[in-house]
């Protein structure tokens, strides 16, 4: 669902400023490209007026020297956290492992985060009227912002740039299914309890969708890019020089270098074309499945293809004009799961993209709508095919290509036009939040927290066999109101747990008893004439 936004922006006359909390688990100075998405959102919200804060972690994810010179850190609490500036914006840190640690280091590195993150939001940082939170793989960043605004009053947009926990389902990587019904008992609980859900594909739209998220909570707002920022440069450049690339034909992919990317099918093609004079495959950047292309690469013998260790920000557009083409590659079993951003850092450039992904991918429906590149199933042969086609092309051609890039970027996915739908919807969710706070308690708010939570573990229904939501789907109770009651009974229940627990007619037991893996019970009150705590 679009948010209408007028050209001109919002009427100053009827503007609603909010104090702003970004609950992120990257932001700058990390390298990644969520980071960068989350840090840009952050300040065009306050250039629209709003009072922006940030809890986040040290940086732990693609260090960018550059970034880091520019935003240095100071320890505060004994070193327990970190304390910076962003353009201007206040920003917390808090400790986190490195990432080499693995996936149980990085798991526990979360919610390490999580935790010190209420704590930061709660005594380091401005008290929020809105939280945004990006997804995280445990789905802990939505829990946390809930429970700040159960001190706070606060309510939370979730931003979902990958769909958890399908994403580590369908990779392979979460099999338990002891705790995938944990996680899903969270998911729908982030779900019913955030004040608006942002998604970055038609796809991610249609599952929440049909899993039951009502459609005026759910907003399509895709990533976006900074189209003055990043430009088309000169194919020789620093970068080229520096990595003797000038006279080759290019074909490059930046980035995160994963397993969700799946690009032991551009180091396949690489074979394919290992006697085509001219043509050099450039991998840059770092990630798990790095060294296990680097060894694939070597056993085969590949002259043709080299590594590039990650590169700092502020070169994209060297790197981006250095390729003849550039490669965005997804796994067949995420494509409609997620959109990597690159692809409109690319477009930016006015550079001609190859997207590796399977026939029905929205990565391959966008390349295709922009008329930027092409999109191919990850298929080795298909992939050589296409690149060797793209070789024959004259410079002419592929510059076309790069141009139609630009101007999808620009008409769609610009800045500016991306980060004002972000301040509409947050000046929406604070209207609400003022208007629940002005009316007071709803009808029948004097239930205990325990009745309330049961809203939010009641029996899923089974959707029809074979559709879309036919995983754990959430049946929406979204009354405001009795989710800020919620908030307001919690409170007085950690002031007062004993006298919290009564009310006025008997709080049996939950049917299932748990959020997550934590067992919820109250006992109940006998006494009808008992006044509700």
């Amino acid at each position: 669902i679009l948010i209408p936004i007028s050209a001109h922006g919002t009427n100053p006359a009827s503007a609603v400023m909010a104090n702003v909390l970004f609950l992120a688990p990257v932001f700058p100075p990390d390298g990644v490209s969520t980071a960068q998405i989350m840090g840009e959102l952050a300040v065009d919200l306050r250039r629209y007026g709003h009072s922006v804060s940030v809890v986040t972690t040290q940086p732990h994810y693609n260090y960018d020297d550059v970034a880091r010179a520019a935003q240095p850190l100071t320890p505060i609490w004994r070193g327990a956290f970190f304390r910076s500036s962003y353009q201007g914006i206040p920003v917390i840190h808090t400790r986190m492992p490195s990432r080499e640690g693995g996936i149980r280091s990085r798991l526990i590195g979360f919610i390490v985060f999580h935790a010190l993150g209420l704590v930061a939001a709660l005594f380091l940082s401005p008290r929020p009227d809105v939280i945004i939170v990006p997804s995280s793989p445990l789905l802990s960043g939505g829990f946390v912002a809930w429970l700040i605004g159960v001190f706070t009053g606060a309510r939370y947009i979730y931003n979902v740039q990958e769909m958890y926990p399908d994403l580590a389902i369908q990779m392979g990587q979460l099999d338990n299914r002891a705790l995938i019904h944990a996680l899903r008992t969270l998911e729908r609980f982030v779900y019913r309890t955030a004040g608006g859900v942002t998604v970055i594909t038609r796809g991610m739209q249609a599952k929440l969708l049909a899993a039951g998220v009502p459609t005026e909570k759910l907003h399509f707002v895709p990533n976006f890019v900074d189209v003055d920022e990043l430009t088309p440069s000169e194919r020789t450049n620093g970068f080229s020089k520096e990595h003797r690339l000038d006279g080759s034909f290019v074909v490059s992919y930046a980035g995160n270098i994963g397993f969700a990317q799946g690009l032991d099918v551009l180091v396949a093609a690489a074979d394919l074309l290992k006697n085509e004079k001219g043509i050099l495959f450039l991998f840059v950047g770092n990630g798990v499945a790095r060294a296990s292309l680097v060894e694939e690469a070597s056993r085969r013998g590949l002259s043709n293809v080299r590594f590039v260790e990650h590169q700092p920000y502020a070169r994209v557009s060297e790197i981006y004009a250095s390729s003849d083409i550039s490669v965005v590659s997804q796994l067949d079993t995420i494509a409609a799961d997620a959109i990597p951003s690159k692809v409109y850092r690319i477009m930016a450039c006015a550079r001609p993209i190859l997207a590796i992904a399977s026939s029905t991918s929205e990565l391959g429906a966008v390349v295709r709508e922009s008329g930027g590149g092409v999109a191919v199933k990850p298929s080795a042969l298909e992939v050589a095919d296409a690149i060797a086609q793209l070789s024959r092309q004259t410079a002419a051609e592929r510059a076309a290509m790069g141009r139609s890039g630009r101007a999808f970027a620009l008409a769609n996915v610009s800045r500016p036009t991306i980060t004002r739908r972000y301040d509409e919807l947050v000046r929406s969710i604070d209207r609400s939040r003022a208007r629940i706070r002005d009316v007071g308690q709803p009808e029948g708010s004097g239930r205990s927290v325990c009745e309330q939570l049961k809203d939010f573990h009641e029996p899923i229904p089974s959707a029809p066999s074979g559709s879309a939501s036919s995983r754990a789907a959430p049946v929406v109770r979204d009354d405001p109101r009795r989710q800020q009651q919620l908030g307001h009974d919690a409170r007085h229940f950690f002031r007062n747990p004993t006298t919290s627990l009564t009310t006025r007619s008997t709080c049996a037991p939950l049917s299932s008893g748990k959020i997550g893996s934590a067992s919820v019970s109250c006992a109940a009150a006998s006494d009808a004439g008992k006044s509700p705590a």
